[in-house]
């Protein structure tokens, strides 16, 4: 759900890059393809997991709206963001990690002991009940077929998804706690008003698989030849090494221009026919199937046919002899925004054939709703539900997916899970339905100049292997091609996630906060966005950065580094190690993938060698004025009562311990009065030891201090809890006391 991913640390800045716009899931595409760049697969995934449960599963089927979007495409062409998000999940595989998703069997103690059911174990209904799993219900889905998964299981051949990662990426959700309940269908084995009355919520995500029919002469007398593309592809997926028909030699015809189409003229290739054509009454162009699929499907010797339309089925003693079809041209565009194809008058023709396997839609099953006229039905025989809400007629019964929108996409069908999941769950805590979000402000985006540089292609089995062949046909990136697809993101958009507007928000409305182990940004709204360009410097400073999520690691400078091994011994990370460079030089270098970002080995550097992206020396250096200045970790709750009960200048470090005793003595060099460090205690640091270093930093600069002449007093540390007021007034005190005696700064 939408607020997970928030809660989580999300990062959602202003208007988002175009690929993210256009994804339905509004995933991060530039922060996770930034992170691949960067060789942090592991954050990368994560990330991704934040709004999609399934990044195997549409790595591999999902449209990819993203790359349409992707402004690469201006310079050659778009960044292969699918075939990225398929090799983090095939990565993460081969490394032998099971996948996890947030919550688990045991946080159903939060959910009350509140229950839902779900129909249908389809991308819609299984993300659904990921999200409710994970905020703590127990929550049943119920499936017709034997094995869950909808039509990814039995609508998708091998070659395309493999049953091994559909049922992984299952099997996480199934350690939520989720229950599915197989060869169970709702209409037939249970009733939709037992389980109303059962459950606390319902939510139908049955899908939509009854089959449309051609509705032309000679379809209703017609015996054999006509084949079902839903038991074409459910024998191909379940059984794919037996007999799928009795194929053997037959020409068949299959009608539509779909990717069902497409998977079902494959799928008769490989089960023994001699002649597959595919039938559309449109040109390719209007083609809705994958491109990349029909260009597969020609490779592998199925014959296109466009504009052409049946018209008539050609039938001797009950069986199927030929298709008369007629040639079309195409109009005005329609409700779809495509082109209408117009019959060509006089231009009939026949295609001899055996068998014909329409593949013209799909429609919800009747069955679902046997007797529950509370559940209204639109007029295209789907269920009739909120856009927004996804709640149906009748009270505590929800409905999303392709049973509401008609076929669509994987996506699609995840984001109306995650819609739906929401909604409930405010039904049942009683909060308020959803509200429809405004859109995002519109900016231009100037697209970066940009050198070409060619898309990474993974190996593909060759044609003549696949016609017979049920094995996954494209290959999966290797690290080092993943990396260098990565690298061709241009990282457009108007936020560039630097982090600089953190630095420049007096209104302490932008901060980072734990996401995992990347830090990440909470939301920046454009009436945000206007009043911090107002407060002057923000927006210009955003220009030319590089935007890396990464940007938060350590670098070492080699020629500055003198490889003392003081860096070394401090990481508890182990992500800092001395190497030899030869000829007698000894330098430090970071593990970029162990690298935490809290920046305490920048604090003990004798030399300066070591900088931590955003918090550099200059940076910090750059947001300390006079006064008195507080010197304060980002994860620690009382920063915010801080500034409410003390006049200073905060600036913001990801760690107490990161602060080098040289820098607070430059800040009373630049004029401050007293200098107050806010660190997390030893228990709650997010790294663990950050307040150790700092209490040991602190030290070092109070005895060279005293040293300078300058009083102790002017220095101070206080720890973690919400509860700062009396030891913050206390030092403002102490320094008001030390001005007005007169003492030396």
């Amino acid at each position: 759900m939408q607020q997970k991913a928030e809660a989580l640390g999300e990062i959602s800045l202003l208007n988002p890059s175009p690929c993210s716009k256009e994804c339905p899931l509004g995933t991060n595409v530039k922060a996770y393809v930034s992170l691949i760049a960067a060789g942090r697969f592991a954050e990368a995934l994560a990330l991704v997991r934040l709004t999609n449960p399934f990044p195997g599963i549409c790595g591999r089927v999902c449209p990819h709206p993203c790359e349409a979007a992707c402004l690469r495409r201006e310079v050659e062409e778009p960044v292969a963001i699918a075939g990225l998000k398929r090799f983090l999940a095939d990565y993460e595989l081969r490394q032998g990690i099971i996948p996890r998703l947030a919550g688990s069997s045991a946080a159903r103690a939060s959910g009350g002991g509140r229950r839902v059911a779900i129909v249908g174990a389809g991308p819609a209904g299984l993300t659904c009940a990921s999200d409710l799993a994970a905020e703590g219900y127990t929550v049943k889905v119920f499936e017709a077929l034997p094995v869950a998964g909808g039509m990814l299981a039995v609508g998708i051949p091998a070659y395309r998804l493999p049953k091994d990662i559909l049922r992984i990426e299952i099997e996480a959700i199934k350690a939520q706690g989720v229950e599915i309940a197989l060869n169970t269908a709702v209409g037939r084995d249970t009733a939709l008003s037992a389980l109303a009355a059962e459950y606390d919520a319902v939510f139908l995500a049955a899908g939509a698989q009854e089959l449309r029919k051609l509705g032309i002469p000679g379809e209703r007398r017609l015996e054999q030849g006509l084949i079902s593309w839903a038991d074409l592809l459910r024998k191909a997926s379940l059984s794919p090494g037996e007999d799928l028909g009795a194929l053997e030699g037959k020409t068949l015809v299959v009608v539509g221009g779909g990717n069902t189409a497409v998977d079902a003229a494959r799928a008769a290739l490989r089960a023994g026919a001699g002649k597959v054509m595919i039938l559309y009454r449109r040109s390719r162009g209007e083609m809705p199937a994958f491109p990349e699929e029909v260009t597969a499907a020609e490779e592998e010797g199925v014959e296109l046919r466009f504009l052409c339309s049946p018209a008539r089925l050609i039938t001797e003693e009950g069986k199927l002899t030929g298709l008369e079809c007629i040639r079309m041209k195409l109009g005005r565009k329609d409700r779809s925004g495509r082109p209408a194809p117009v019959r060509l008058a006089n231009s009939a023709f026949v295609i001899p054939c055996d068998a014909i396997i329409p593949a013209v839609g799909q429609e919800l099953d009747p069955s679902l709703l046997e007797g529950r006229k509370e559940v209204r039905l639109t007029e295209a025989n789907l269920i009739q539900a909120d856009p927004l809400t996804m709640a149906t007629s009748q009270a505590g019964v929800f409905a999303g997916g392709d049973a509401v929108a008609g076929p669509a996409s994987v996506v699609e069908a995840i984001a109306a899970g995650h819609r739906a999941a929401g909604s409930i769950h405010r039904f049942l805590t009683g909060a308020p339905p959803a509200a429809a979000s405004s859109s995002p402000e519109e900016m231009s985006i100037e697209l970066p100049i940009a050198a070409k540089r060619a898309r990474v292609r993974p190996a593909k089995l060759p044609a003549s292997v696949r016609r017979t062949s049920f094995e996954e046909i494209e290959r999966v990136f290797t690290p080092s091609q993943a990396v260098a697809e990565a690298e061709r993101c241009l990282r457009c958009g108007p936020c560039w996630e630097c982090a600089t507007c953190v630095g420049v928000c007096d209104r302490k409305q932008v901060m980072l906060t734990a996401g995992s182990a990347t830090p990440r940004l909470l939301r920046v709204t454009p009436k945000q966005h206007r009043a911090l360009a107002a407060g002057g410097g923000a927006p210009a400073s955003w220009k030319g950065k590089t935007g890396e999520t990464a940007a938060f690691t350590v670098s070492v400078d080699e020629h500055r580094c003198r490889g003392c091994g003081l860096c070394e011994e401090l990481c508890e990370y182990h992500a800092v190690r001395v190497t030899y460079r030869g000829e007698g030089v000894f330098s430090a270098a970071v593990d970029a993938d162990a690298c935490r970002g809290c920046g305490c080995c920048v604090s003990v550097c004798p030399t300066g060698a070591m900088e931590q992206g955003y918090f550099t020396t200059s940076r910090l250096a750059g947001q300390i004025g006079s006064g008195i200045v507080v010197f304060s970790c980002h994860w620690n709750p009382a920063l915010q009562a801080l500034s409410a009960s003390l006049p200073a200048k905060v600036v913001r470090v990801m760690c107490a311990g990161r602060i080098a005793a040289g820098q607070l003595l430059k800040a009373f060099e630049q004029g401050a009065r007293g200098v107050l460090v806010l660190s997390c205690s030893q228990d709650d640091c997010h790294y663990g030891f950050g307040r150790r270093q700092a209490k040991d930093n602190l030290k070092k600069l109070a005895d060279l201090m005293e040293l300078l002449g300058m009083e102790r007093e002017r220095l101070a540390m206080i720890g973690a809890g919400t509860q700062v007021d009396e030891p913050a007034g206390e030092f403002h005190r102490r320094i008001q006391m030390l001005e007005s005696r007169g003492g030396q700064k």
